[in-house]
């Protein structure tokens, strides 16, 4: 397996699944389904229109685009030139959004009409970026992929210690912070995956947090992308959800509680079921006791399993809905949330609850 850029497992992905879906949409218009080898010469062709552009190594680039096909095509592109693409959680709302880009002084923009227009009437944020690309969903790769002379290119040699992407997701637990992605975060969580979680070459996944759909071509894992708009998860059709599951037959999910509830419910009440996920991640906030049982009841033969741990170090320990049950009558009582065991490798230090700066040697376990 690649250990530097992580568009090398893409590469890698092609070669040995020719003839697997790597992306495809729950939408009944939206974007062609494309094979592993068919995504990564969108991105082989898109990097190359790129760097025409002017984009390369180490260049701090924000992605301002849809979620879905042209997230993955364009982040995978700028993985592939060693470029460092920024991504935005587009659930933080304007304000958060501005001090972000403003944080961050990204050089270049790649954008749909949308993002261009906020960045010529909020000048300040967007005064470090030289460099403007024009995103139009209904014809960017239609121009690129077709007329666009492909310079033949290999993924840069990163290396593991070199920055490779900015990630900022909502900030439900504070003000949204940016998460400094190295290369050896990026295969270190990759390989966790694999390891603790069974995750497979030829499984289904469906995306509905936008940065987690990044990890799936380098599995090898197909990519549905459903019918919702990921900003707003509370307005997601949970019958769509529910429907896409089944007849997509998706393996895994990685969802925030608000979905998993709309899914747990809609399932309930109409007495559906879901027989081939074998797992649903829960993150991004708090999962009640009862919504991790409820979701449970309705996978025949999955886990629920709840990761613990920042964006760039998810999970450092995780639980399942069988901890969680064990766990729900102290939880319930206020005497805390189950966080699970450390993963393999993990050492975790305890600190004491005081205001005062922490002991210099907290106790390990």
């Amino acid at each position: 397996m690649a250990a530097g850029n992580i568009a090398s497992h893409l590469e890698e992905a092609s070669l040995r699944l020719p003839e697997q879906k790597a992306i495809l949409s729950a939408k009944a218009n939206g974007f062609p389904e494309k094979s592993f080898p068919e995504l990564y010469q969108d991105v082989k062709t898109t990097a190359s229109f790129l760097k025409s552009r002017g984009v390369g190594r180490g260049d701090k680039t924000l992605l301002f685009v849809r979620s879905g096909y042209e997230l993955i095509v364009l982040a995978f592109a700028l993985f592939f030139l060693g470029a460092v693409p920024i991504v935005l959680d587009p659930g933080m709302g304007l304000k958060s959004l501005l001090r972000c880009i403003r944080s961050t002084r990204p050089s270049h923009m790649v954008g749909i009409p949308l993002a261009h227009w906020v960045s010529r009437f909020f000048r300040k944020p967007f005064q470090s970026v030289r460099n403007r690309i024009l995103v139009d969903p209904k014809t960017f790769f239609s121009s690129v992929l077709g007329n666009h002379s492909e310079e033949e290119l290999i993924p840069v040699d990163s290396s593991p210690d070199e920055l490779a992407a900015i990630v900022f997701t909502s900030g439900s637990t504070g003000p949204p912070k940016g998460v400094c992605y190295m290369n050896r975060t990026f295969n270190g969580q990759i390989r966790m995956l694999k390891e603790n979680f069974g995750m497979q070459e030829g499984e289904v996944d469906m995306a509905t947090l936008p940065i987690f759909a990044l990890f799936n071509p380098a599995l090898g894992i197909t990519t549905v992308i459903p019918k919702m708009n990921p900003s707003r998860p509370a307005k997601a059709c949970a019958q769509n959800l529910v429907e896409t599951l089944l007849q997509k037959e998706v393996t895994t999910a990685f969802a925030s509680p608000v979905i998993g509830r709309k899914i747990a419910h809609w399932c309930k009440d109409n007495k559906a079921k879901l027989p081939l996920m074998k797992r649903f991640f829960l993150a991004g906030a708090p999962s009640p006791p009862q919504l991790v049982e409820d979701l449970a009841s309705v996978m025949e033969h999955g886990k629920v399993i709840i990761p613990y741990g920042s964006t760039e170090a998810l999970p450092i320990s995780f639980c399942d809905h069988f901890d969680v049950r064990r766990a729900r009558k102290g939880t319930e009582a206020g005497k805390g949330s189950c966080l699970g065991k450390p993963l393999p490798g993990v050492s975790i230090q305890l600190f004491p609850v005081c205001s005062s700066p922490f002991a210099k040697d907290p106790k390990s376990v």
